[in-house]
């Protein structure tokens, strides 16, 4: 079955041959599959090694500061009884503007400025208006170039009336006429246009306009000099309360009425009383009183009922998120009113009515927190710009402005020494965060708004006791506090040491006598202010009859409004001229962003506007040396040094600490 087979060496040899063949291709397939295996193995990993990045945009996450100021602002001025409030604002800027420059290259130091003419800048502009081809520029607001005259315009005309660029002349070229009728009085002017002499060249590429309060701060960030800045502003509606028929019917109680009612009885601006006064009061009749938009804190603000009345144009300075406004106060979270006005926890206020301070406040009561700061060319009540930015205590404030005017700053005669056991109880008889407002019940007395006589109560007490025994002698007479208080302002040197210490007025004047008052015969002492829940004040002086220089009475100013009490009495005028503003620190004032964003819907946009401003170096006095073709003598005679802060030393008024 089986077939034998006979193999020798030879035939074996092919065989083998084949076998070795095959084994070879197989190691082969292995081999290249494992190099295989391997270089997919390492290209997985490096693969799996690569972390892949999609290419975002950079997004910044910076916060812009919640406060901020421009730098090296210079002095406030006074447009006097001009409308020429745009030319003030834009030789402010500019002046800041060449003031900047010249520090950061070394040209000028720190506390030097070179003040520009308003009277020759306002002069050019309205002149160069009036050619036949500006007149697309300057129609419009402004009416100042069509009635030939410089009350009336706006800072942006200066960008395109480019002919007058290389004529902006310090101060001393001519001075500021205050009074109208002479607006184009500048005498040497023409004879510095024709020599061509005039040093300060500036080369304006560029404007920038902000519509919105946000970009408005921004704009101001950029440049680092604050802008001009354009509104409408209001004319708010304060509702007094008047009803004399009612008044005459009522003989079963009395009732009290402005005295403003009285002198008012002829007026039509009588009117129907909002539902808010009638709520309180007994009466449907009211005076309807036109205010300005600002307190005497220098702030601005609107009542729900006003009309926009003016315009108006100042330079932005700075702003600041956290600042509350008085009105602010009174209708947010930190109570309603300042003084006798405030109030907490009341559940039957009307919906709106928690900001009656100036007349119904903001619609839905917001509180008007974040404002920004201007400079401002009126020579009334203000504040420093450091004040505004929290960076001094309200006892500082009054030492550098003391805005004698502001009856929230006038000093009570009787009330100096006090008797903490006799001291009058409320629920919040306490000093307020941020000054030394006295929080009492509506209604209820208050010695002095900003009474600085508490925080200096050792001095205060132990000058009375040495002026108390000195009138006493060697008889043993107790005085009361009331009765310390008014010997020290009756007496001179005292009366002097007061305004030294506390920077604030005690003695008063009578301006306007239909309200019952007569400087002629007496001398008048502030008492206590009073609030109702209305926020009309009631005002109480002390009277001393000038003939005995010793006969006591008393003069009140029934329910007034606060704006409106710097009308009736202000302080004498050794005590004015003694607390004088700082016009080098003061002349600031403030807008809540409520009122910009009220106005934004009412009307049309306020602006702020900026310059991109290149100085030549020839503008500089410093550089004369290098051109000697021009004139640097105005500038020379028109360089000044502006007053810097005072370097206090903590919150203690007059606290020093001594380092030996």
């Amino acid at each position: 079955m089986f077939k034998h087979v006979n193999m020798d060496k030879n035939d074996a040899a092919p065989k083998v041959k084949s076998i070795n063949k095959e084994k070879f291709w197989a190691i082969a397939q292995i081999v290249l599959l494992g190099i295989i295996c391997i270089f997919l193995i390492v290209g997985v990993s490096i693969v799996a090694s690569i972390h892949y990045e999609p290419k975002m945009p950079e997004i910044s996450f910076s916060i812009p500061p919640y406060k901020y100021a421009a730098k090296f602002p210079g002095p406030h001025k006074d447009q006097g009884s001009r409308n020429t409030c745009w030319a003030f604002a834009l030789a402010s800027y500019l002046e800041d503007s060449y003031r900047l420059n010249g520090i950061k290259k070394g040209f000028l130091k720190e506390n030097e400025y070179v003040s520009f003419s308003v009277q020759s800048l306002a002069k050019l502009i309205v002149e160069e208006c009036q050619k036949k081809e500006n007149t697309k520029i300057c129609d419009g607001y402004g009416q100042g170039p069509q009635s030939n005259t410089t009350e009336g315009g706006l800072p942006e005309w200066f960008y395109y009336l480019r002919n007058i660029h290389n004529h902006i002349y310090p101060e001393s070229v001519c001075p500021y006429i205050t009074k109208p009728g002479k607006d184009f009085e500048c005498p040497g002017l023409e004879e510095r246009m024709k020599n061509d002499s005039n040093p300060i060249r500036p080369k304006i590429s560029r404007i920038h306009t902000a519509y919105s309060v946000e970009d408005m701060k921004a704009l101001l960030r950029e440049q680092s000099v604050g802008p001009v800045y354009f509104s409408w502003h209001p004319r708010n509606h304060i509702y007094i309360p008047c009803d004399t028929t009612k008044q005459n019917e009522r003989n079963d109680q009395t009732v009290e009425y402005s005295k403003i009612c009285e002198l008012q009885k002829d007026s039509d601006s009588f009117v129907e009383c909002p539902s808010y006064i009638t709520k309180n009061k007994d009466t449907d009749k009211c005076f309807d009183w036109g205010a300005e938009p600002m307190n005497p804190e220098a702030e601005w603000y609107m009542a729900e009922t006003f009309e926009l009345f003016f315009g108006h144009i100042m330079q932005m300075v700075g702003y600041n998120d956290e600042w509350m406004t008085m009105k602010g106060l009174r209708q947010g979270e930190y109570g309603e009113g300042v003084g006798g006005g405030w109030r907490r926890g009341e559940k039957d206020i009307e919906p709106g009515r928690e900001g009656a301070a100036y007349g119904r406040g903001a619609v839905g009561g917001d509180p008007e927190r974040g404002v920004i700061i201007l400079k401002n060319s009126w020579m009334r009540g203000s504040h420093s710009l450091n004040f505004f930015l929290g960076k001094h205590s309200t006892w500082d404030e009054l030492t550098i402005c003391p805005n004698v005017n502001n009856p929230m700053n006038w000093l009570s005669c009787t009330h100096l020494i006090f008797d903490d056991e006799k001291a009058p109880k409320t629920n919040a008889m306490q000093s307020s965060k941020n000054s030394n407002h006295l929080r009492t019940e509506v209604g209820q007395s208050i010695l002095s708004p900003k009474q600085t006589g508490r925080r200096l109560r050792n001095i205060i007490n132990h000058m009375a006791n040495n002026l108390t025994q000195n009138l006493n002698g060697d008889e043993e007479k107790e005085m009361t506090p009331e009765e310390k208080s008014l010997a020290m302002c009756l007496d001179p040197k005292s009366s002097q040491d007061l305004i030294e210490l506390t920077s604030q007025a005690h003695e008063f004047s009578c301006k306007d006598k239909q309200y019952g008052c007569d400087s002629d015969k007496y001398r008048y002492f502030f008492d206590s202010m009073k609030s109702d829940s209305n926020q009309m004040y009631y005002m109480r002086f002390v009277t001393i009859l000038k003939e005995d220089n010793k006969t006591k009475g008393e003069f009140t100013l029934n329910w007034i409004p606060l704006q409106m009490i710097s009308s009736v009495m202000e302080p004498i005028k050794e005590q004015r001229d003694k607390l004088k503003d700082d016009i080098d620190l003061c002349g600031y004032w403030a807008i809540p962003y409520s009122v910009i964003h009220r106005i934004s819907r009412e009307t049309e946009m306020p602006t702020a506007s900026a310059f991109e401003i290149d100085w030549s170096d020839s503008s500089y006095e410093c550089n004369s040396g290098s051109y000697p073709q021009y004139d640097y003598s105005l500038i020379k005679n028109s360089t000044h040094t502006q007053n810097q802060y005072p370097a206090w030393d903590g919150p203690l008024p007059y606290a020093r600490r001594n380092n030996k």
